[in-house]
């Protein structure tokens, strides 16, 4: 008898053989394990996620919370926010595609860590002319120097520190840094910005 005539017994016997990895027995224990690793694992990445959240949040809280950082962030917001706005739109309100760039992070170090009575006597060109104070920001110095007269723009370079900083307290620009910081920090953090920023001159003295 040919081999070809036992075939499909062969087949049925083959058909019938249980592998043991995927009896239901083993198929149920697999998904225990891991259902066992989910279970385990899944609450403990999300613990150790909101954990580093929370003391990355309270490390921060604690380094904006200090008096120096806040004056930083007064003496920046007053030259970076304020006073490069309202130059470059009074360039662009006269044609000019001329723009003064933001003052360098050192200098704003400076003058929020080492106030003196200096700057506080200086007009705002002295102080983007002069190399001691200003660092030699070339970019800002150009536009100063070049030979372009804009009546508006020479009254406000014109102006000292003390005069341009106290117009700054009482304009919409720091009304509204004031509002938009109360969505970030809370009440006590407000007055010490609001306190500081008052303040600011009389602590270069």
């Amino acid at each position: 008898m040919s081999k070809s005539q036992f075939y499909p017994f062969n087949k049925i016997k083959n058909e019938n053989k249980i592998i043991p990895n995927e009896s239901p027995e083993n198929k149920n224990e697999a998904e225990s394990e891991k259902k066992d690793l989910f279970t385990i694992l899944y609450p403990k990445k999300i613990f150790s996620f909101l954990n580093k959240r929370k003391l990355a949040k309270s490390k921060r809280a604690k380094k904006i919370n200090r008096n120096g950082n806040i004056r930083l962030r007064i003496v920046t917001k007053f030259f970076n926010k304020y006073l490069i706005t309202l130059l470059n739109k009074i360039l662009k309100n006269n044609g000019s595609h001329l723009i003064f760039e933001k003052f360098p992070q050192k200098f704003l170090m400076n003058i929020s860590e080492k106030a003196n009575k200096k700057i506080m006597d200086m007009t705002l060109e002295e102080i983007i002319l002069n190399n001691e104070t200003y660092l030699m920001h070339m970019h800002n110095k150009y536009i100063v120097m070049k030979d372009i007269y804009i009546k508006e723009l020479k009254e406000v370079l014109n102006k000292k520190f003390t005069d341009l900083f106290r117009e700054y307290l009482i304009s919409n620009e720091f009304y509204y840094e004031i509002n938009r910081l109360k969505n970030i920090v809370d009440n006590k953090y407000i007055q010490k910005y609001k306190y500081l920023a008052e303040k600011l001159i009389e602590s270069f003295h």
